[in-house]
């Protein structure tokens, strides 16, 4: 299947409140940011929430601004400290352990 992508026809194309800018070869420009405006991301296929929680660094969830942790197992929502929370939770099975889980915490 072809992928298809949609490039800006004009300045005025829906982008104005992006500032968003095309370069020459009629692309997006990477916008430049000023240091104090950096997000710092971690997306983490963590196989176990608890066990992560117990093993990982506090320092090392404490510099993110944003975390995204996959395959948490988790059927109950766990809270961070300091992070606001959205989770999916995992499903459990009639046997086994359960499957899945998304929590993305900022």
């Amino acid at each position: 299947m072809e992928k298809k992508s949609r490039r800006c026809e004009s300045d005025e194309d829906d982008l104005t409140t992006t500032n968003a800018k095309l370069d020459d070869t009629n692309s997006f420009a990477p916008k430049e940011l000023a240091e104090d405006s950096k997000i710092d991301f971690l997306l983490w296929n963590v196989e176990g929430l608890k066990s992560i929680l117990e093993l990982a660094p506090n320092e090392l969830l404490a510099k993110q601004d944003v975390l995204v942790l996959t395959e948490t197992f988790m059927t109950d929502n766990i809270d961070i400290p300091g992070f606001y929370a959205t989770h999916v939770s995992a499903t459990q099975g009639l046997r086994g352990r359960p499957i899945w889980g998304i929590s993305c915490y900022y």
